[in-house]
This record gives C-alpha cells, sequence and structure tokens, in this order.
C-alpha cells in the first residue's frame, strides 16, 4: 500500500462527509485538525483525491501527496511515537 498525506487547504473546516471518506480507506492517521495520513492501493494521489471529493465536492480545496515509503527519501523529522508506528506499519 502506498502512503499520501491530505491537507486542508480551504481556510475552512472540513466536513463530515469529507473525514468520513478520508476514514474511508483502508487505513487513515489523523495527524492534526484538517491533516490527514492514509494507506491505500491506489496508485497516485489524483486517485486518492477523487475518492474523496467525487463530484459533490469538486471545488475543494485540498491536496494529497505521496509519501514515499523509504525514511531517507520520503519524510524525516520529529513527532509522537505513535505517528511513526503508524507511519512505519
Amino acid at each position: 500500500m502506498k502512503t499520501y498525506l491530505i491537507i486542508n487547504n480551504s481556510g475552512s473546516p472540513l466536513s463530515d462527509v469529507i473525514k468520513d471518506r478520508i476514514k474511508s480507506f483502508e487505513e487513515f492517521y489523523f495527524l492534526q485538525q484538517d491533516i490527514y495520513l492514509v494507506k491505500t492501493d491506489k496508485s497516485t494521489a489524483q486517485e486518492v483525491y477523487e475518492a474523496i471529493v467525487k463530484t459533490d465536492y469538486a471545488s475543494l480545496s485540498i491536496v494529497v501527496m505521496a509519501i514515499d515509503s523509504v525514511v531517507s527519501q520520503g519524510y524525516w523529522g520529529r513527532s509522537r511515537t505513535a505517528f511513526w508506528e503508524w507511519l512505519k506499519k
């Protein structure tokens, strides 16, 4: 599975509909307000984005980015232990 970072940059909180769509992926991790990580078999960030916004939220301003699974190439930093454990599984 691939890991994707989802960032809401619309300036408004995500609706419950969008949150439920994010939570419907194979795995998700709530990082902080309106920022999630998901693991899915979807191949591209575009596929993840389209699964979230569908047609009814097509103008929603969110960004989806793929995260490289090789630690030194895809991400680095400090965070809570639970975050690193989820990311590495």
